[in-house]
Parts: structure tokens; C-alpha cells; sequence
């Protein structure tokens, strides 16, 4: 997984909120890549999102809530309440709390529109 830090960030429109997200495509996380679907583009990484710890499965020494691992193609995000896994078309939002929340690319296109 690869998460190079440009500060980029996308921001959609769910009925009257307005939040930040970025996809993940199994290998990076940030703005969807127009011309490739389920793409994403690299170094589009969003500063809202922490560094990943590559390759490390999820427990261990100083695993608790805001780490975050990559397995394969997943990523793996320990929040204050559950283990989240993120797959390949999932997308990362950032609620209004600053909390981290998965949703599969389906639900999000239905519930979500891009912000010009």
C-alpha cells in the first residue's frame, strides 16, 4: 500500500453535509482516477489520512485506536469502537467528528456526489 502525502483532498456532498473522502484501490488511497475506474490517482493522498504501517497485521505492541496496517490489499483502521477493513473500490470518509468510516464504492456513489 502505497500512501505518498500531497495534500489533496476531495470533498463530497451527502443531502446537506459535506464531507472528505478518498478511495481505496488496493494499492493507493486518494482522488479516483477519471480516466480508469476504481483507480486511484497516485500522490493524491489527503493529509486527513495517517500513515500507514506497510505490510503489518492488525494487534500488537502500540496497536490501539488510530492505527492503521496493510495486508495484501487491504488496509486495516482501528478506531476507538471497532477494527474497520478497507478493500479495493471501499471508500475512507472523514464524518464531521474527524472519525474514520469505511463504505463500499456502491452505497457511495448513490449517496454521495463529487463537489465541484
Amino acid at each position: 500500500m502505497t500512501a505518498s502525502k500531497e495534500g489533496q483532498t476531495m470533498k463530497f456532498q451527502h443531502k446537506d453535509a459535506v464531507i472528505d473522502a478518498a478511495l481505496f484501490d488496493g494499492e493507493y488511497v486518494g482522488q479516483p482516477d477519471t480516466a480508469t475506474p476504481c483507480r486511484v490517482v497516485p500522490k493524491t493522498c489527503p493529509d486527513w489520512f495517517p500513515a500507514v504501517l506497510e505490510e503489518t497485521p492488525p494487534g500488537g505492541f502500540n496497536w490501539g485506536p488510530g492505527s492503521i496496517s496493510s495486508v495484501g490489499d487491504k488496509i486495516y483502521i482501528q478506531t476507538e469502537t471497532a477494527l474497520l477493513t478497507v478493500k479495493p473500490g471501499d471508500w475512507i470518509i472523514k464524518g464531521r467528528s474527524g472519525h474514520l468510516h469505511v463504505m463500499d464504492g456502491q452505497r457511495f456513489a448513490k449517496e454521495y456526489e463529487a463537489l465541484a
